[in-house]
């Protein structure tokens, strides 16, 4: 049975971006890193 493709969203083409930028753990999970930063916007709109 072949696999379908899945369609890329936006919010995959988005974090697809954000994580080019990303080039060690520290940009991700530090202070000032990706993760914290997806925290502050979820913590704002919740």
């Amino acid at each position: 049975m072949a696999r379908k493709k899945k369609e890329t969203s936006q919010v995959d083409e988005l974090l697809d971006d954000r994580l080019a930028d990303c080039h060690s753990p520290e940009d991700i999970l530090g202070e000032s890193g990706l993760l914290y930063f997806l925290m502050s916007l979820a913590s704002v709109r919740g």
